[in-house]
């Protein structure tokens, strides 16, 4: 014990992480004030940061029984952890994922998962004695196919998602569940006080079979208690649910079933107890909202004004903290080129504003749906006319396309990653727009062109996180963690 204790502890020895006690900002839904100062003083930029050493001691890494079990079972050897250290550098130990309540975090080091809450450190391994029964053998699946390679097939674009409190994750992939057809990957917690992964249900892993499906977007309620998630798969007429697991209970519950296919992320719970998530049903792009009538959940949808051709909603991000969402969407083709910025629990009065980052001036132009369908009707006919066949903005047309939103943690700000194609070429940018009046500032700081997104971004697939003052990008010079100067 002693022997694989101090050999596991070489994957912590030199861990780039920041202190608990540093993780100053997240999560207290409190209004960043320094951010709001950079702001007006117009001067934004971003500069990397270095993440100090820390030294755990043994006592810092904490091996279950469960984990030294399993360790064996999948290596066949007496000592497990000497073969994930024979070859052990710094260098292979990346800082992956920092929740936004400050104290927890997510590691890989040559593909497998390491988790750090509350000042100790654990290795990510199959729980198979807790949550559900592995009935049909997805965890295990987990463990074989995945084990080494974690967070590059599991998690998404989508991002982790967190409780409140900072104790669980939740990892899902809709591209590989709904687009691939990985019907295996059913929805899992990771428990970061253990590193224990935890099957919250399970189904069959093939589609044709009746209940099949897979987790495709997921959210935790503001006390930390439930875990909640869409399921994508065959239930009769129905192709969604939306479930709730009790964390402390360790029972799962179906709240509604619909046909609409409200997979898209990011599912989240209003301050008003509603949920919102993206309908991409393939007559109809809308805004579908749960809510609890009387007992029975029921799923309603707002369609946007413009149509679905021209503006197909494809990313939604709530913030619990300020009450805002913002929705994006365009040609459906990879790109946005117009967001809306909306407050749920409020009239939703901003559902059928379109905005768009101009080119020429670098503000936001606010537009009714007419006068969004014109000009992305003016510019195909421009492109059509230049012999493409494939439409995607031209030189001409005037608004920057919109790669990415990201919210900042106190849920006042938007951080956009757009792309502009002129005359003069091809440009990158980041913008932060204040979401209550619509400012905009550039950040410098940061060669947006670097930022690595699609396909390119197989190595950081969550592209930008910003859950603490801390923003984690994913670069062509690799994972970088960056801080707004103040």
């Amino acid at each position: 014990m002693k022997k694989c204790l101090s050999l596991l502890l070489c994957l912590v020895l030199l861990c780039s992480v920041l202190p608990v006690s540093t993780l100053a900002y997240g999560g207290s839904g409190a209004r960043n004030e320094k951010l709001d100062a950079a702001f007006e003083s117009g001067s934004l930029k971003l500069a990397e940061t270095a993440l100090p050493i820390c030294q755990p001691s043994a006592d810092d890494l904490e091996l279950s029984e469960g984990l030294l079990a399993y360790l064996k079972a999948r290596t066949g050897s007496e000592d497990p952890a000497a073969e994930l250290t024979a070859d052990y550098s710094p260098e292979r130990l990346q800082l992956l994922s920092l929740s936004p309540s400050g104290g927890s975090a997510l590691f890989i080091y040559a593909g497998w998962g390491l988790s750090l809450y509350g000042g100790k450190y654990h290795l990510l391994y199959p729980a198979y004695e807790k949550g559900v029964e592995d009935a049909y053998g997805n965890l295990q699946t987990y463990a074989e196919r995945y084990a080494t390679r974690m967070f590059t097939d599991l998690i998404g674009s989508e991002g982790v998602v967190y409780s409140p409190d900072g104790r669980y994750a939740a990892v899902y992939n809709v591209k590989r569940t709904v687009y691939n057809g990985h019907f295996d990957l059913d929805p899992v917690l990771i428990d970061l006080s253990t590193g224990e992964m935890i099957l919250t249900a399970t189904y069959p892993n093939k589609m044709k079979e009746e209940n099949a499906g897979a987790v495709t977007t997921a959210c935790f309620s503001a006390d930390s208690r439930t875990f909640y998630y869409m399921v994508y798969g065959r239930f009769g007429e129905n192709r969604m649910r939306l479930c709730r697991y009790d964390l402390a209970a360790g029972t799962t519950e179906t709240l509604l079933e619909t046909e609409l296919q409200a997979w898209r992320p990011h599912l989240s719970m209003t301050a008003g107890g509603d949920f919102l998530v993206v309908v991409d049903d393939p007559k109809e792009s809308a805004l579908g909202i749960a809510e609890n009538r009387e007992g029975s959940w029921i799923m309603d949808r707002k369609a946007p004004a413009a149509g679905m051709k021209l503006f197909r909603l494809t990313d939604l991000r709530y913030s619990a903290n300020s009450g805002y969402a913002v929705l994006a969407g365009g040609m459906g083709s990879g790109f946005s080129s117009a967001f809306q910025v909306l407050e749920p629990d409020g009239d939703l009065s901003g559902f059928n504003q379109y905005l768009s980052l101009e080119k020429a001036t670098d503000r936001i132009v606010a537009m009714t749906a007419e006068e969004y369908e014109n000009a992305i009707r003016e510019d195909m006919e421009r492109m059509a006319g230049q012999g493409n066949q494939q439409y995607a903005p031209g030189p001409d047309y005037p608004y920057r396309t919109i790669l990415n939103v990201i919210l900042s943690p106190d849920g006042h700000y938007a951080l956009l990653n757009t792309s502009g194609t002129s005359r003069e070429g091809h440009s990158r940018d980041l913008f932060l727009v204040r979401l209550d009046d619509l400012a905009v500032r550039k950040v410098g700081g940061l060669d947006a062109g670097k930022i690595l997104v699609g396909p390119l971004a197989g190595p950081y697939q969550i592209n930008i996180e910003w859950n603490t003052e801390d923003l984690i990008i994913g670069t062509d010079d690799g994972i970088r963690t960056y801080r707004f100067e103040y």
